[in-house]
């Protein structure tokens, strides 16, 4: 909706008597005068009106007098206002929306489940729950949280920060790129995906960590890269266990052509990873950047590796902590 179709919507809510459609022209005039005092104040009037008062843990970007981005971030229940959001959701003020941020939130699930009603013009949503500089507990987001977004229709973008994160099967139509980095994602998780659910996806960016006990091992691999969609253009697949798994498997998955840059950091790729891929090293010859970074490559091998494939990234290459141990009990 254009400046003229918002005003245009904002006098025939003024002639119902809707104070929504004089906020609309209000912050149209101020984009004329971003100085003129007496608007300002109008303004901030109008808004309290039109929604109410706003909780100290919500913050609301207007354009317009339409809400265009909305960020969450209560340390507190009563930060978010009780059901002031879900009330917010269901005005035509956020009709509009186009991003959400859930930062630190007192009760997740809650909040998710009134996500649930995200208008259709809602592209992106961030939700980073991650706090490895507090002492508290990283929260987790849980796949009946995540199910409250699933089959919306204008998701283009979502990314979450979390210590935990379980995944339901995700029916998005519009999804453009995902990203999950978490310290303990399971391969299970991404093996319950539908490509036909996720028909627009393009990028996709899975951090894995390294959980007690090892985490994913080389057998996860193939779980993984079977169920990606053959539309990929950018992959990122890093922490775990498995980089070795990868490497190997890579080179046989169907999509591979397709893709453009691909990323493996942290993955714990050892010199068997890496003689996989100078092995195979035609089948990613295509690839415009391949980031290995922080795996565990001898100097020989990588330098092996970039003769091989002279887009790979090996900076920061370290010696990773044993999981075979764990991986024999």
């Amino acid at each position: 909706m254009d400046r003229v179709a918002r005003l245009a919507y904002a006098k025939r809510r003024q002639a119902d008597g809707d104070p929504h459609g004089e906020l609309i022209q209000v912050q149209c005039a101020l984009e004329d005068a971003p100085d003129d005092a007496d608007l300002q104040e109008r303004d901030a009037a109008l808004r309290r009106v039109v929604l109410g008062p706003q909780p100290r843990g919500v913050h609301l970007n207007w354009t317009q007098g339409f809400v265009t981005a909305l960020t969450i971030s209560g340390r507190r229940p009563r930060d978010l206002g009780g059901e002031w959001l879900s009330d917010a959701l269901a005005h035509p003020a956020l009709s509009q929306l186009a991003s959400v941020v859930v930062n630190r939130c007192p009760d997740l699930s809650a909040v998710f489940a009134m996500l649930a009603a995200l208008p259709a013009s809602t592209a992106a949503l961030t939700v980073n729950v991650w706090r490895p500089r507090r002492q508290e507990t990283p929260l987790a987001v849980t796949a009946s949280d995540l199910a409250c977004i699933s089959g919306h229709p204008g998701l283009r973008s979502i990314d979450v920060v979390a210590g935990e994160a379980s995944v339901p099967a995700l029916s998005l139509p519009a999804l453009e790129s995902l990203s999950l980095r978490c310290v303990s994602l399971l391969p299970v998780d991404i093996a319950q995906q539908s490509a036909s659910a996720l028909p627009s996806l393009q990028a996709l960016s899975l951090y894995f960590g390294h959980p007690a006990g090892g985490g994913p091992g080389h057998d996860d691999a193939r779980t993984v890269l079977d169920r990606l969609p053959a539309g990929l253009r950018r992959l990122s697949l890093g922490g775990g266990w498995f980089g070795d798994g990868l490497c190997a498997a890579l080179p046989g998955v169907r999509w591979l052509a397709g893709l453009q840059q691909l990323a493996m950091p942290y993955a714990a790729i050892t010199d068997g990873g890496g003689a996989a891929l100078i092995a195979k090293a035609a089948a990613f010859s295509h690839l415009q950047s391949l980031d290995l970074r922080g795996n565990a490559l001898s100097a020989s091998q990588a330098a092996a590796v970039v003769a091989a494939l002279p887009t790979a990234d090996v900076r920061d290459q370290r010696v990773m902590p044993s999981a075979s141990a764990d991986e024999e009990e």
